[in-house]
């Protein structure tokens, strides 16, 4: 018997599940001020203090070399991963 004969799912279901968690987590806005090491790195940034997923992994990306991971507290280190998962690219410029 087949494991996804068995959940009653097909592949489809499974990969439009995954897009969708993928959507979500972009779209997804990050409070600055839950994240102390973000808003450090977010110094520059103005007029918002929940930028976007996308924005928050391009952030922890651009600045990965300052980075002082002994000072990360867990939920930030939890961010960072789930960032990493969902936007396994972050924009960078060069």
């Amino acid at each position: 018997m087949n494991v996804l004969d068995a959940l009653d799912l097909s592949l489809i279901q499974l990969v439009d599940a995954d897009a969708e968690a993928a959507t979500a987590a972009k779209a997804e806005s990050i409070e600055l001020a839950d994240y102390p090491l973000l808003r450090q790195l977010a110094w520059h940034v103005q007029g918002t203090s929940t930028p976007g997923a996308a924005e928050a992994a391009g952030l922890y990306a651009r600045h990965r070399r300052w980075l002082d991971l002994e000072e990360l507290q867990p939920q930030e280190r939890q961010l960072i991963a789930s960032l990493t998962h969902a936007i396994p690219e972050p924009d960078v410029p060069a």
